[in-house]
């Protein structure tokens, strides 16, 4: 459901990672956390993202420096 922040809260979707939802911004979310926002008056449901365009985050560039490599520990062995 996609909704737009009236106050800043913190909120779990999946019940493990807790994120910021800051107010002003529009994030969509699940259907319980979105409903948890709206029946508590901290946001609204955004219809306005309804026809806005999907953007996409484009991956990170490569470097075009050859990467360094990185020198392997040896395990050290028990003393007998």
């Amino acid at each position: 459901m996609k909704i737009r922040m009236i106050e800043t809260r913190s909120g779990s979707q999946d019940g493990i990672n807790v994120n910021t939802y800051e107010a002003g911004k529009s994030y969509d979310l699940t259907e319980r956390l979105a409903g948890v926002f709206i029946d508590n008056g901290w946001a609204v449901e955004d219809k306005a993202m309804d026809n806005a365009p999907e953007t996409k985050a484009e991956a990170p560039k490569e470097s075009s420096r050859p990467r360094k490599k990185t020198p392997t520990r040896r395990r050290r062995t028990a003393k007998k």
